[in-house]
């Protein structure tokens, strides 16, 4: 689950920045202000900070803020997969999505936003099948 300890880390970096939209939170999200102490460690000792997911993550603390700053200055649309969840505590990369989303702003904006199994095969936004789906034989009546 190192997917979830990058998007807090964006998410904590886009917030001890002061880069995060506070209209969009004021307006259209409850809880912020927690996730805003859980992000700065108040919750649990450990600020969710670029240096604390490059361990976990194998990714470079640097590189991490740089992505942060990227996600600010660019309209960023978050897909989370839906192999995701087929772990421990599989649903946390998908509130760390949305989370992540909201608190750059991008939601309900073009190209922004966050979305769920957005895969070639999973046909989602697609009115039709983009592929054929793997099927049994379902044998003959009779």
């Amino acid at each position: 689950n190192t997917d979830t300890a990058l998007l807090i880390a964006l998410a904590g970096e886009i917030v001890a920045a002061g880069r995060e939209d506070r209209d969009f939170l004021a307006r259209c999200t409850s809880g912020s202000a927690e996730y805003f102490a859980y992000l700065r460690g108040e919750t649990d000792g450990v600020p969710k900070t670029a240096e604390w997911a490059a361990p976990i993550t194998g990714l470079d603390a640097g590189a991490i803020r740089a992505l942060a700053r990227e996600i600010t200055d660019k309209r960023t649309f978050v897909s989370i997969s839906w192999s995701l969840q087929r772990a421990v505590h599989g649903e946390q990369p998908w509130w760390a999505g949305t989370a992540l989303a909201a608190v750059a702003g991008h939601i309900g904006h073009a190209g922004g936003g966050v979305t769920y199994g957005l895969g070639s095969t999973a046909k989602a936004g697609a009115y039709f099948p983009l592929t054929a789906m793997p099927t049994l034989s379902q044998g003959k009546e009779g």
